[in-house]
């Protein structure tokens, strides 16, 4: 089964289309075996046209076709290869994370594929689908008074969440007061405190106020340490903000339950960050499409396919001849009957996976060091005292690639019979003989990589197994790999997921575990219906947003939400 989400942005103007004529497309995928898969299969797809093609993974760039073969691809160096694809020669670039790297420009970026998107976080697939020319399609840079000191408000975010961590709830302003001056210094931000300002009234002077730090000579922040913080304080520092020079005032409560920050912003600096909203709206117009592609989709991903930002492709129909993947959780005084099965279809021709949760044996000298069965030792162990008569070989991330490599074409053409690897395999192996997967200890295994692992014997119309071997007596663990044994499907599994894990943050980078008050809401779905319907109206009759200032001004806070 696999998954597809597609977001559009909206139409290019006919002017828009006249001056962007050589599109291009990112394909970025999580591992380098899975990138260079796919970069060979768009060689094929593309070799009777006149493309280029580029790839770009930490080992190395390659482009095809070759100058001096023009039927096969060539090693270049990264710094041409950037350089091609900055000044749109290069239509296609296939990559893993190194796509999302600074030094990676597009010149005019229409088109986002992002493959597996499971194996990805909410900023790095923001980080492409953003990635904007640093010419001619990235907005002007806004300075630090214009922007309200973002990256300034966030360091001193993070100051104040530390300090709640160390010291906890219940203690008297002077207590954090001082804690945080501590932290202010520790982490080299500038401040004052007990510094007086003048506060104005109509071009007069009409007192004084002593805010208890002025951060950087940008922001004011006062500290409390009240029950719950009300309008009457929030207003009190809003007026002494109106009176003074400065635009921008954090009020930080350190109340029963944690820190609550609120941000105060005078009416005279709204204007700026209208401005701001409308440069990200013009560059959202050009935002490119994006494809997301994944067998199991994140629940933070599926929730939103409700919210309508999402166009959700569902693929759910089996290749010719295949059969359903046979699941079964295995405790450890069932394991000797399961080699015994796999030892009669290695017999038949088939070949087997065993997963296993880490590279080398835990060092011995720790005591809190996991004890999780090794790549290493478990392909001694299977090679001396269970599998004698079959060849066994290891596959994991420290191999170099040549390794690999050559590995993974000894276990396609039949020479190992048992892959001993790590999730390394989770994606981009297709070896159709393998019908036969092990993964120990499962429970260490996230609902998705274990729905990816399996799938890698279900590549043939042959009859699949998949063994889930545990020594966990967790009930909690134990039903979440009954669920991977049970689901029909990975958007079934998605489905549990969700409802097991939560949905996350819709405004932050959280894609599972409790939902925040956007996540909560979208399960409202009347009330997502008419908000959207609503807010369709609206862009239509005003799609700048002029009439409507404070929608202007959410939409800037808003606007760098990676709705997928």
């Amino acid at each position: 089964t696999a998954y597809a989400t597609v977001t559009t942005s909206p139409k290019n103007t006919e002017g828009t289309k006249q001056t962007f004529g050589n599109l291009q497309v990112a394909y970025m995928a999580p591992t380098e075996i899975l990138a260079t898969q796919h970069f060979e299969s768009f060689i094929e797809y593309f070799k009777d046209l006149p493309i280029q093609i580029g790839l770009i993974t930490s080992s190395g760039c390659k482009k095809f076709p070759s100058k001096v073969n023009p039927n096969s691809w060539t090693e270049i160096s990264r710094t041409q290869l950037l350089k091609w694809v900055k000044n749109a020669e290069i239509p296609i670039l296939i990559g893993t994370h190194s796509l999302i790297q600074k030094t990676v420009e597009f010149k005019h970026l229409a088109y986002v594929i992002i493959d597996e998107q499971h194996r990805f976080g909410t900023n790095q697939r923001k980080a492409l689908v953003r990635r904007q020319s640093q010419t001619e399609r990235r907005p002007t840079q806004k300075s630090d008074s214009e922007l309200l000191y973002e990256d300034l408000s966030f360091a001193v975010r993070g100051v104040l969440f530390a300090v709640r961590k160390k010291l906890g709830v219940g203690h008297k302003e002077v207590v954090y007061q001082k804690a945080i001056t501590e932290e202010l210094t520790k982490v080299n931000i500038t401040f004052e405190r007990e510094k007086q300002i003048d506060v104005e009234y109509e071009g007069k002077k009409i007192g004084v106020y002593q805010p208890d730090f002025i951060i950087d000579n940008k922001i004011l922040l006062e500290i409390k340490a009240l029950h719950f913080v009300g309008e009457k304080e929030k207003k009190q520092v809003w007026t002494y903000l109106k009176g003074s020079t400065y635009k921008l005032a954090l009020l930080a409560n350190f109340g029963p339950k944690g820190v609550d920050i609120e941000r105060l912003v005078y009416d005279s600096a709204r204007n700026l960050l209208r401005q701001s909203a409308s440069s990200l709206r013009e560059s959202a117009e050009m935002l490119p499409h994006l494809l997301s592609m994944t067998a199991t989709p994140i629940p933070r991903t599926l929730a939103l396919t409700i919210y309508g930002d999402l166009d959700l492709t569902l693929l759910d129909e089996l290749p010719p001849g295949r059969k359903e993947i046979i699941t079964e959780v295995v405790a450890p005084a069932q394991q000797k009957p399961v080699y015994e099965k796999i030892r009669q279809e290695i017999k038949n021709g088939r070949q087997t996976y065993v997963i296993c949760p880490r590279i080398d044996e835990p060092d011995e000298t720790k005591a809190n060091a996991l004890q999780l069965k090794s790549v290493k030792a478990e392909a001694e162990r299977l090679k001396q005292e269970v599998f004698t008569e079959y060849s066994v070989g290891i596959l994991h991330g420290k191999m170099r690639p040549k390794e690999k490599e050559d590995v993974m074409q000894e276990f396609a053409n039949g020479s190992i019979d048992i892959l001993v690897a790590t999730s390394v395999v989770e994606v981009g192996v297709n070896v159709p003989n393998a019908t036969n997967i092990i993964i120990e200890g499962a429970e260490r295994f996230g609902l998705a990589q274990l729905h990816q692992l399996r799938g890698r014997v279900f590549r043939s119309s042959h009859q699949a197994y998949c063994y889930l071997f545990t020594e966990s007596k967790s009930k909690h663990s134990l039903e979440r790999l009954k669920a991977l044994a049970t689901a029909k499907n990975g958007f079934e599994l998605a489905e549990y997921d969700l409802q097991f894990r939560g949905a996350g943050e819709l405004y932050g980078k959280k894609q599972w575990g409790i939902t925040d008050v956007g996540m909560e809401a979208l399960k409202n779905i009347k009330m997502v219906e008419a908000a959207r319907n609503e807010a369709h109206t609206l862009i239509k009759k005003d799609p700048k947003l002029k009439v409507y200032p404070l929608l202007q001004e959410a939409s800037n806070t808003r606007g760098d939400i990676h709705f997928e």
